[in-house]
């Protein structure tokens, strides 16, 4: 695949730390007003993706083999005394 050609977009952080995502980057990603979003810190930047809705991601793991999927038992086991009543 050919890597897509970026735009040199520069946003300021408010004095609140809220920053205006460009019209384009959100025409790309189909954002609307109220869509989750995740920032997602990778080898020293961040990558800004848009969450999926619950319909949306229906289905997504249809046909997922789920064979080794861990037992509660195992999960316990796990866990340790961290998630002990105290």
């Amino acid at each position: 695949m050919e890597a897509e050609k970026v735009r040199d977009d520069i946003v300021t952080v408010s004095d609140d730390y809220r920053v205006v995502i460009p019209e384009h980057a959100r025409e790309r990603l189909g954002l609307k007003p109220g869509d989750d979003v995740a920032w997602i810190l990778f080898d020293g930047s961040f990558r800004f993706i848009r969450v999926p809705t619950m319909a949306e991601a229906r289905g997504s793991f249809k046909g997922m083999d789920t064979s080794n999927i861990r037992e509660e038992e195992d999960r316990e086991c796990q866990a340790g005394p961290r998630f002990a009543a105290g």
